[in-house]
Parts: C-alpha cells; structure tokens; sequence
C-alpha cells in the first residue's frame, strides 16, 4: 500500500445535485445529518441531493516534491 493510499479517510457528506458538488463533510453520517434542520429528509425525498460516503485522500502540491 501507497503512503497516499494508507493516508485515504472515509467521510460523510451532502451531495447537491444543483450545484454538483459536496457539501458538509464530516466523520459521520449524524454530523452530516446535523446540519439541516430535518436531516436533509425533504431534501432527498425532492430528489435535491443526498447523504453520501466519500474517500477524502491527500493531494499534494508542487511545493511540497
């Protein structure tokens, strides 16, 4: 295994569908759930985004080679 790889984190986060792009990333699926008053319920229901896994993996910079 990589060192990047050995450094890849599994999160939780709001994808919206408008926009095409996450939002509210956290540790877990409750901290996620937190940030919308009904869990982003109607949300999902209305087809608007939905609470997903994602795999947050370091980038590195030019700088840092």
């Amino acid at each position: 295994m990589g060192e990047i790889e050995s450094k890849t984190k599994e999160m939780w986060a709001w994808w919206d569908n408008e926009r095409q792009k996450f939002y509210h990333v956290y540790e877990s699926k409750f901290q996620v759930e937190m940030c919308s008053v009904d869990g982003f319920k109607y949300s999902t229901e209305n087809g608007l985004g939905k609470i997903t896994k994602v795999k947050i993996q370091p980038v590195s910079s030019p700088d840092s080679a």
